[in-house]
């Protein structure tokens, strides 16, 4: 059930990472421009673009020799595996050649092999002429691979992309195939995100870089032959300001690593000097090179004086697609609904799949914080229902597609309700209290009740409750659906004719999760997945014989389906993708908390992600980001920055035993009024530094003034925190 889309891209340096982190996210991270990057194509002569073909060019990697460029391109219509001339100039050389994608090379020491990811024969890595021909296949599974020094194994990863901070895996396989062996299972413990890992210089040894739970940046190397669960060596970066790591890499001679990393000002490289015979630091890092956006690729030449990376912006609209009423298959090809220069998410249909509503956030200028909308969708029109700075969390429509419940939290946050506003005559009514945090999702049959996750007390884990929802009608006392304390449920729906109902039940940690039905009166959970990856989002088809959800087994969230039978609940088929995408740039968002799929009638709509982008080379001297305000002169009659808009990071889980909390932070305000860089002064906990991060990157400000000309300028700013999950 994995095809080849490019979810989220990674950073390439080195076969650098990029996962999904949902819960916490406090938007949807979907559009960029072109971003900076160690300055622009006019200030800078060495910056130059390696590839303009339409569509998009990623996935970078440097020739041992540093002399050309392998790249995935679909300029062919597909993706395939190219070869470019660093300096440019010369014809691109189309090495691999298959009606599957290609993706994620990685050249061999001695520069005549690439070992690749490739969709063709389900899936797996394969390895080819550097001058191309036939590929061979290395392994039925794995991504982003990496050449051992000496050539004679492969590293790589088990999972394409994480979902909720699931384990991350590694393995290593010989050059000529074989039984793939596991790197110690507990290497990824104890960091506290996504980490990065590469080959150590000698070849014994692989380094992993993330954050541990107090927000430091770690460095860890371990022997890949060997069970005992032990580091050989470990490295504190404390003075790299990361919020996550995206890659990291080492000098030949290891005397130099490498570290790609987030900030609230961009994507940064790092050069940190080591000392080679003992693996102890011997200097400070410094800062080489910034990009304006994360989550783009970026690959470093072997000698760490040149950058490849994919300037690339990235659409996220709604697409719609016509079901099949009688064998359940989604009609491809669909179309988008909504508009390019916009993002949009959380759909959901009324029964009839006649009004779909939706979630917009119009695209905005320097400086600019466009409010979320609210918007209902039908064929004739697409209006905006409400848009007044307010958050309106996972919107869900009654079946007779007037009413709209959602999760309400005001501008100035901190506060969580669950509303129901009235389509006709948009009067908008809250119908639960302040203090029970609760989220709706599916409405009963008769649109008189809503069932929506409730956080419990002790332990602090959502169950799934009924709750009443009549006009004029304060909730009466809960009604218990599926609640255990060991999980949190989710996703609560009830099929057409009101006998079942389907949830998502998520382990804490969480590590995976699955889907279950229950009878509508309660009893036995009846399990439908089998929890060995991330099943989420039922939806009910009309007459209610499917249930179509989103999964994902490590690769990218594929649409899938499951026949259930009507009378015992049980399912009576094995789960199947359903809707291959056309478009390899196409692909499903994979921010669990904001994604959502709709099923009404015979439609499906589901948020699609668009990426393209060319491959751009500069050198990798530069200015770090905020510098050209540390040479400034005190201004005597400074003006300083005035907010104009503040964003809170309410998703913390179990972090703290308090319901609330705060992280002071001081932002350096450009001259178009955004936050170029940041820093934390206090926080009542450290695992809450990289989300105070995010949420200070969004706020935007008036900018400071000097002598009536705007000027970049530091302000101190609080992020507040508060008992909140996004799902």
């Amino acid at each position: 059930m994995q095809r080849f889309r490019f979810a989220s891209l990674a950073l390439a340096c080195f076969a650098g990472l990029v996962f999904a982190h949902a819960v916490g996210r406090f938007q949807v991270d979907s559009i960029a421009a072109e971003p900076a990057v160690v300055g622009t194509e006019s200030a800078d002569a060495s910056i130059h673009r390696l590839a303009a073909d339409a569509g998009l060019q990623t996935d970078p990697a440097w020739s041992p020799d540093a002399q050309s460029i392998a790249y995935a391109s679909d300029r062919s219509g597909n993706f395939d595996i190219w070869v470019q001339a660093a300096a440019g100039g010369a014809d691109a050389v189309q090495i691999t050649n298959d009606p599957a994608g290609d993706s994620q090379p990685q050249w061999s020491p001695d520069g005549k092999r690439v070992v690749f990811r490739s969709e063709r024969e389900g899936g797996g890595l394969f390895i080819v002429s550097s001058r191309g021909g036939p590929a061979r296949r290395l392994t039925t599974a794995g991504y982003r691979p990496q050449w051992s020094p000496d050539g004679r194994r492969v590293l790589f990863n088990g999972s394409h992309l994480l979902v909720m901070d699931q384990r991350q895996r590694f393995y290593v396989v010989n050059e000529e195939g074989g039984h793939p062996k596991e790197v110690l299972r507990t290497a990824a413990d104890g960091f506290a995100s996504a980490v990065a890992v590469c080959w150590h210089p000698d070849g014994r040894r692989i380094s992993i870089a993330g954050l541990d739970d107090r927000g430091r940046v770690l460095v860890r190397t371990i022997a890949i032959d060997t069970e005992k669960e032990s580091v050989d060596a470990q490295l504190e970066l404390r003075d790299v300001p990361a919020r996550d790591i995206k890659a990291v890499s080492w000098s030949p001679g290891g005397d130099t690593l490498f570290a790609a990393g987030a900030n609230a000002s961009g994507v940064h490289l790092w050069r940190v000097p080591i000392a080679a015979e003992t693996g102890k630091r011997s200097g400070a890092p410094e800062d080489v090179a910034v990009r304006a956006h994360e989550d783009l690729p970026i690959a470093v030449s072997p000698d760490g004086t040149r950058l490849a990376f994919t300037m690339s912006r990235q659409a996220t609209r709604l697409w719609t697609y016509r079901l099949d009423a009688a064998s359940g298959r989604i009609a491809v090809p669909g179309r988008a609904i909504t508009p390019e220069q916009a993002t949009a998410f959380a759909p959901d249909f009324s029964a009839d799949g006649k009004k779909l509503a939706y979630v917009l956030i119009p695209e905005s200028g320097p400086g600019g914080a466009a409010p979320q909308e609210l918007h209902e969708w039908t064929e004739t029109a697409d209006r905006t229902l409400i848009a007044d700075g307010a958050t309106r969390f996972a919107p869900r429509v009654s079946r007779d597609g007037r009413y709209i419940a959602y999760r309400w939290t005001p501008v100035e946050g901190n506060v969580f309700a669950v509303s129901v506003l009235d389509t006709t005559t948009l009067k908008e009514r809250r119908v639960t209290s302040t203090s029970l945090f609760a989220t709706p999702f599916g409405w009963a049959p008769d649109d008189q009740s809503i069932l929506m996750s409730v956080r419990q007390a002790a332990p602090a884990r959502q169950g799934l409750f009924r709750v009443p929802v009549r006009e004029g009608e304060a909730p009466r006392e809960l009604s218990s659906v599926a609640v255990n304390p060991k999980f949190d449920i989710w996703q609560g729906t009830q099929s057409p004719d009101g006998q079942w109902i389907a949830f998502v039940v998520q382990e804490p940690s969480p590590r995976w999760s699955a889907i279950f039905v229950v009878p509508k009166a309660g009893g036995q959970w009846i399990q439908i997945t089998d929890g060995h990856g991330w099943d989420d989002k039922p939806r009910w088809s009309r007459d209610g014989h499917l249930l179509y959800f989103l999964t994902s087994r490590g690769g990218p969230f594929a649409v899938a389906a499951v026949a259930i039978d009507q009378t015992t609940g049980k399912p009576i088929s094995a789960p199947s993708e359903l809707m291959p995408l056309p478009d390899p740039r196409l692909a499903i968002l994979n921010s669990v908390g904001w994604l959502e799929m709709a099923v009404g009638g015979d439609a499906l709509a589901v948020p699609l992600v668009e990426t393209t982008g060319g491959l751009w080379t500069t050198d990798s001297r530069g200015a770090g980001p905020g510098r050209e305000a540390a040479g400034s002169q005190p201004c005597p009659e400074l003006l300083p920055p005035e907010v104009v808009r503040k964003v809170s990071a309410p998703d913390w889980g179990d972090v703290l035993k308090r319901k609330s909390g705060a992280v002071q932070m001081e932002v350096v305000v450009g001259i178009d009024g955004t936050v170029r860089d940041a820093r934390i002064v206090r926080s009542p906990d450290a695992r809450l530094n990289p989300e105070a991060l995010r949420a200070g990157a969004q706020w935007t400000f008036r900018p400071g003034r000097c002598g009536g000309e705007a000027t970049t300028s530091t302000v101190p700013i609080e992020v507040s925190f508060a008992a909140n999950e996004r799902r």
